[in-house]
């Protein structure tokens, strides 16, 4: 049989019928801490206050993300939509390209003048794709308008030796 002497920090313990000793931790003392009232209390959790002002934190991190993501899908569609107008405006210039000088009806054929409309004239539009499906501006009251007018390209101040053509795509996107 083993024995040691008890030294100092040092207890000793009976295992199967051998004395050996085993170093002892000092014991871990709760710190005190304050009430609302101030007295004083044994405890190693969290206050109420603490809990409530995490929960407030969490919330508030959590409305800003939500925030975000309202945001970013707001962005995308506009951008869906501006991409969307852009096609249809570039459909419309190709559409007009194809009116050649001096062709009937847009230029007079004895003179090649300019003779197509000067307003804003309306440009169907394709109907609107079926609901659930991929979003469309087409959705959104969309309406395309264009509009020719005689310009003066190489500065010589005659009227009509080139075309300026405008297209307009306007929608009302909800917000």
């Amino acid at each position: 049989m083993l024995t040691a002497s008890p030294k100092r920090g040092f207890t000793p313990y009976q295992i199967s019928n051998q004395t050996t000793t085993v170093e002892s931790l000092p014991r871990r003392e709760s710190v005190p801490r304050r009430t609302i009232l101030g007295d004083t209390e044994i405890g190693t959790g969290f206050t109420l206050m603490e809990l409530i002002v995490g929960a407030v934190i969490a919330t508030i991190i959590a409305l800003g993300m939500m925030a975000a993501f309202v945001t970013s899908r707001k962005v995308s569609v506009d951008a869906t939509s501006t991409v969307e107008a852009t096609a249809f405006a570039q459909q419309t210039l190709e559409a007009l390209r194809t009116n050649v000088a001096c062709d009937p009806p847009w230029f007079n054929s004895v003179n090649c003048n300019y003779s197509g409309p000067l307003a804003l004239t309306p440009d169907s539009l394709p109907a609107a794709p079926p609901s659930g499906t991929a979003e469309s501006m087409l959705t959104y009251n969309a309406t395309r308008t264009y509009q020719v007018t005689p310009a003066d390209c190489d500065g010589d101040g005659t009227l009509g030796d080139c075309l300026l053509v405008k297209v307009n795509v306007d929608w009302t996107q909800p917000k």
